[in-house]
C-alpha cells in the first residue's frame, strides 16, 4: 500500500468544460469482483426521507472502467459516463462510457483530469436529447474506493455522479458510487448494480 503522504490522495480536478475522447478495449482473462449490489448504510450524508438513489452500471460498462483502470496502473485513469435518470429522480441508468486520457498535471498517481475537448464533443453531440453526461469514473491505485476532501472540491457538476474504482497492485477490485449531498456538504455513498441491461 502506498504511503499515503508521499502520495497525496487525488486532486481529481473534475472535468471543467467541454468533453475528451480515447476507447480501449474490454476485459482480458482476468476475474474482477463487481459486488453484484454495493449496499452500504446511508452514513451521515445521507437523504432523509427518501429512498437510496440506484446506479445502474450494465456489466460490459464495468468491464470496460476495469480494464482501464488496469491499464493506467499506477497512474490514475478516467472518463466520462452518459445516461438518463429515472423519472426526474436520482436513480442512474449509464448507457455510455466514454474513456478519456488523463490530462491531469503533475503526478497521475494521485490525481486525474478529464480531456476538456472530449467533454465538449460529448455535450454538442448530446444536444438536448434524452441522454446526457450524468457523470465521471476514475481509479485509486493502491487505495480504497473513496472520496477524498480533494475530491470534495472539485464537485463542478454537484449532480453528476461520482463512481471509484480501487486498484490494488494492477488488479481492479472494489467499484463505489456518489453523489453529492449539498446539505450536509459531503459525498453519499450510494447503490451500484451490476449485470445486464435488463436486470
Amino acid at each position: 500500500m502506498r504511503d499515503r503522504a508521499r502520495h497525496p490522495r487525488r486532486r481529481a480536478r473534475l472535468y471543467q468544460g467541454p468533453p475528451p475522447r480515447r476507447q480501449k478495449g474490454h476485459a482480458h482473462g482476468r476475474t474482477v469482483q463487481p459486488h453484484r449490489r454495493h449496499r452500504r448504510g446511508p452514513g451521515p450524508g445521507a437523504r432523509h426521507h427518501q429512498a437510496r438513489p440506484v446506479i445502474r452500471l450494465p456489466d460490459p460498462f464495468f468491464r470496460t472502467i476495469a480494464d482501464e483502470a488496469e491499464d493506467a496502473y499506477p497512474m490514475e485513469c478516467c472518463g466520462l459516463f452518459v445516461g438518463r435518470r429515472k423519472d426526474a429522480g436520482d436513480d442512474v441508468l449509464i448507457t455510455r462510457v466514454q474513456p478519456s486520457p488523463n490530462v491531469a498535471g503533475g503526478d497521475r498517481r494521485g490525481s486525474f483530469l478529464v480531456d476538456a475537448k472530449i467533454q465538449f464533443d460529448m455535450m454538442r453531440e448530446l444536444g438536448d436529447g434524452p441522454e446526457q453526461i450524468v457523470g465521471h469514473y476514475h481509479s485509486h491505485p493502491d487505495h480504497p474506493p473513496r472520496p477524498s476532501d480533494r475530491d470534495k472540491q472539485s464537485v463542478y457538476y454537484p449532480d453528476h455522479v461520482w463512481v471509484i474504482i480501487g486498484v490494488e497492485d494492477g488488479h481492479a477490485g472494489e467499484i463505489a458510487a456518489y453523489l453529492f449531498d449539498h446539505a450536509a456538504d459531503q459525498f453519499q455513498q450510494v447503490d451500484i448494480v451490476t449485470g445486464n441491461p435488463g436486470n
